[in-house]
């Protein structure tokens, strides 16, 4: 039963990453010019992607990159803690069909809770841990800040202040890290966003954000998965109290001590990757804008 569940859950995998490769060769095809052919059939085919399925097309990505991976990850370690203490045989309909289904729903809207859960305990711990307490975006245009240089803050203020009609008066006020000045700079970054999201320069600050969301809910996950792993070994070493012995070891308490070790590990990597995104998420925010302002990239470019 166990292997059935496990060969259910990767076909599950194979069959979802194969359909999202073939989203990214449609994205490349819309980048890459067919030289070849005299019709351009190519921009016909581009311009249908980009009306009819290319928002649609980065949704079901996100949703499969934020929610679909971290769920199924947390229910392929609960099918292996369920296999161990017997309890797996109540969880199947013994249909594969139903079984599968069921698998891709359970781990979409279990992963839409992970996201949750992680906005409230990781996100706060990484805010804490290497933000000083506020987000980037929060900090990124006040003086002397760890995230972004002088002489580029400098440039990004003129760019606020010619583009978004904010007074050098208000603009004064990010000389000093105080809860106005943290407004005034998220306030920046807001605009900012929004104006390449209009402009459809947004590519590079999304991919991170999105990334920043991927590795905050695998944080978590693993961090439950790690839970999930220790109260097996607990379970197991309850049940052979007093008659432990090498074989017992090997074969019921090694693997899962060795998960749950290595899932504990696996939690501080992608805080530490989500701490990245973050912070690229915010910075190209601004470097797009910027390199718009100057007239660099043009209207929905971005190379």
């Amino acid at each position: 039963m166990g292997k059935r569940h496990e060969t259910v859950f990767w076909h599950v995998i194979i069959a979802l990453s194969s359909y999202f490769k073939k989203i990214q060769y449609v994205k490349c095809l819309e980048r890459t010019p067919l030289i070849l052919d005299p019709m351009h059939f190519y921009d016909k085919v581009a311009e249908l992607i980009r009306k009819d399925q290319n928002m649609s097309n980065k949704f079901t990505y996100f949703d499969f990159i934020c929610y679909f991976i971290p769920g199924a990850i947390l229910i392929w370690s609960f099918i292996l803690f369920a296999k161990s203490i017997g309890i797996l045989a109540y969880l199947t309909t013994f249909n594969t069909f139903t079984d599968t289904l069921g698998f891709i729903v359970i781990a979409f809207v279990l992963g839409h809770f992970i996201q949750y859960k992680s906005k409230q305990i990781i996100e706060p711990k990484i805010k804490r841990k290497y933000w000083n307490g506020a987000f980037v975006s929060e900090q990124f245009m006040i003086k002397n800040n760890k995230f972004c240089d002088e002489i580029d803050r400098l440039k990004f203020l003129k760019m606020a202040m010619e583009r978004f009609k904010y007074s050098q008066e208000e603009l004064k006020k990010l000389d000093s890290n105080t809860e106005e000045a943290r407004k005034l700079s998220h306030s920046i970054y807001r605009k900012a966003y929004s104006l390449i999201n209009n402009a459809e320069i947004n590519e590079r600050a999304t991919t991170a954000n999105v990334y920043y969301n991927f590795f905050r809910g695998l944080s978590a996950t693993c961090f439950c998965s790690a839970l999930l792993f220790l109260v097996q070994s607990v379970i197991k070493i309850l049940e052979n109290w007093g008659a432990c012995s090498w074989e017992f070891i090997k074969e019921d308490l090694l693997i899962p001590f060795l998960l749950m070790i290595f899932f504990f590990y696996l939690t501080s990597c992608f805080i530490d990757r989500a701490r990245q995104r973050g912070e690229l998420h915010v910075e190209q925010t601004f470097n797009s804008m910027y390199i718009y302002y100057l007239g660099g990239i043009k209207y929905g470019k971005q190379s």
